[in-house]
């Protein structure tokens, strides 16, 4: 898997080659890092086989090899990756929740309602359900 600042590194240095690694350190766009971890980052990708280091000892020149080029044109491109935001529910419009009136009940479901309750010791007829 590839981030995405690793493909905008690769299509810098394709786009660049060959390049010294001090000139891709100061021109890449949002590099953002220290010297040392930029150079971590491109020896790391010439261990996986994404560049190579053309240079000769002590000076790093870096250039894409097959497999990069290769991968970067099946990449989608940028932000075709980006996370779908989440749905949002105008509460304020939308209509009240009224659940479908039942049709049927089964026989005696309501009998309770002929026997009177008691509220402070005396009986209360039923008058039906309170919201």
């Amino acid at each position: 898997m590839i981030t995405a600042k690793t493909r905008a590194l690769l299509a810098f240095v394709a786009q660049h080659e060959p390049i010294r690694a001090f000139d891709a350190f100061s021109r890449f766009d949002g590099a953002g890092e220290h010297e040392t971890t930029f150079a971590h980052r491109l020896n790391h990708l010439g261990d996986r086989g994404l560049l190579v280091n053309t240079g000769k000892t002590g000076r790093a020149v870096w250039s894409t090899t097959a497999l990069a080029r290769r991968q970067l044109m099946q990449m989608p491109p940028p932000g075709a990756d980006a996370i779908v935001p989440p749905r949002q529910v105008n509460v304020m419009n939308t209509p009240v929740y009224q659940p479908a009136p039942a049709t049927h009940y089964r026989a005696g479901a309501f009998d309770f309602a002929a026997c009177p309750s008691l509220t402070a010791g005396g009986p209360t007829p039923f008058t039906g359900a309170t919201s």
